[in-house]
């Protein structure tokens, strides 16, 4: 734990908490944890000011429910979107932004897609939930998202007004997620560079399947009058290219943001973190370009970089070992001096790894969909398949040739191409343990789901105004309760 006067000084001095979550990222093409291509030049300007978390891990592989287990710190199967992906199906009823606007903190989120706009049960706790998404995406016109600097620039605004005042900031950036168009000149950046490979020409199959480019996901697309796809790039190595520039330009981005805000001499006693939902496959067992099919390495390791206010002396700025997204939401509060144990909260607060230069203590981490499930080591990340839901929540299923044990040792293997699970003495030790989660987690989902459904056939009457229920919530909420 942080010392008492630490956090006492903390408290009297909470300045900004800013939560930068880049939609489908992964932490292995990020230059700054050692990608080959200089995709975040940006970023490692303030390598020094950053904490870097090797070994972080989304709990999920999809963006709300994903984004829920963030802001709650708990599992999907243990929150209220549960494998939602789509507005208007849940609402959570906690998370960190309700506590800190209980404590008087003014709070605000900017996203960047439909996915994840108000209906989506996010809002909680957001006096200001900016969801304006009005550019559509090149094949599925449907789906609105918001381009990065865009937000950004509505954020920094925001910001600019809340100068004198405690804020917890949430933005969202869906720039580097599919398809991917990122603007000029970072779609040029990368075609044909050194790292470009011999041609790799792929199909087009439906979104879910393996083996191609997910329909939604085809460039250069040429079609006839109905809309029926004709021609369209085919190399393997073109989509990476296309993706490492909107990396590149989320940098880009991401960097000026952090000028403005030391331009605006809130720098110091800002505590920002950057992280992402989800990853995104490449190819590995042959899924190309999506994500939300597994939890395997390159759909769930995460970029996590951590810039704590300056009176924090980090030991070291990069640290091994484990950690998960759920654990962002209690390392904010208890940077506030707050307790988050009433939340449920799943995942634990960073503050000791930081003060240490270590992880502290070994520990399991989680991640979870409908199908399959993973647990993550200190060495391992072994996943099994999950029975086959009454109800489902989500439009996708693993992979066929998927739905089985697997095990990486990531630190060798970061994206999960070398399956050893013929260690048979290794899966006889994980397999308890991941089966007791797996019977948590069902029962945690089925009594959540029991009674949202209930009280959405029989609502609870309220003889109070909507005035004062927020006042109550309000003083609840600085007693600790939510």
């Amino acid at each position: 734990m942080i010392g008492e006067a630490q956090l006492r000084e903390d408290r009297e001095n909470a300045g900004k908490i800013i939560l930068i979550t880049l939609d489908a990222v992964r932490a292995d093409h990020m230059s700054i944890y050692g990608y080959k291509r200089k995709t975040t030049p940006q970023l490692e300007k303030y390598t020094r000011e950053f904490a870097r978390f090797a070994w972080a891990f989304a709990p999920c592989s999809y963006t709300a429910p994903s984004h829920a287990s963030i802001l709650t710190g708990r599992y999907p199967s243990f929150h209220e979107l549960g494998f939602f992906n789509a507005p208007g199906k849940a609402r959570l009823t906690s998370s960190v932004a309700a506590v800190l606007q209980g404590l008087g903190y003014r709070t605000a989120a900017f996203v960047s897609t439909i996915v994840l706009s108000r209906k989506t049960g996010l809002d909680i706790g957001f006096e200001l939930y900016d969801d304006e998404s009005t550019r559509p995406e090149a094949n599925r016109p449907e789906t609105l998202w918001r381009r990065g600097a865009d937000t950004l620039n509505a954020a920094l605004r925001w910001l600019g007004s809340n100068r004198r005042e405690n804020c917890f900031l949430w933005i969202h950036l869906m720039d580097a997620h599919g398809p991917y168009s990122p603007p000029e000149p970072f779609d040029q950046l990368f075609v044909r560079d050194q790292y470009w490979k011999e041609a790799r020409h792929l199909g087009c199959v439906r979104d879910g399947d393996v083996g191609g480019i997910p329909s939604y996901q085809v460039l250069r697309a040429r079609r006839d009058a109905s809309g029926a796809l004709l021609e369209y790039e085919r190399d393997w190595n073109y989509y990476v290219s296309q993706y490492d520039g909107c990396v590149r330009y989320l940098d880009q981005i991401v960097g000026q943001f952090i000028d403005d805000i030391k331009n605006q001499g809130d720098w110091d006693d800002t505590l920002l973190i950057i992280t992402a939902d989800h990853g995104e496959a490449m190819g590995e067992n042959d899924v190309f370009f999506f994500h939300g099919l597994t939890v395997t390495p390159d759909q769930v390791r995460v970029p996590l970089l951590l810039k704590p206010s300056k009176r924090l002396k980090m030991r070291s700025r990069l640290l091994d070992g484990p950690v998960s997204a759920l654990d962002i939401a209690p390392t904010i509060l208890e940077a506030t001096g707050y307790d988050c144990s009433f939340l449920g909260a799943q995942g634990r607060s960073l503050w000791s790894e930081l003060a240490n230069g270590k992880v502290i203590s070994p520990r399991f981490v989680f991640s979870e969909m409908e199908n399959q499930c993973a647990l993550i080591t200190g060495q391992y990340h072994y996943l099994a398949p999950e029975p086959e839901p009454t109800t489902r929540e989500y439009n996708f299923n693993v992979p066929q040739a998927l739905r089985r044990e697997m095990l990486f040792e990531y630190a060798k293997d970061p994206s999960g191409m070398h399956d050893i699970s013929s260690g048979e003495q290794v899966l006889a030790r994980l397999r308890p343990i991941l089966q007791q989660y797996m019977t948590l987690a069902q029962l945690a989902h089925d009594r959540i789901r029991g009674t949202r459904n209930e009280s959405e056939r029989e609502p609870a009457p309220s003889s109070l105004s909507p005035d004062d229920e927020s006042s109550i919530r309000r003083r609840l909420a600085r007693l600790g309760y939510e």
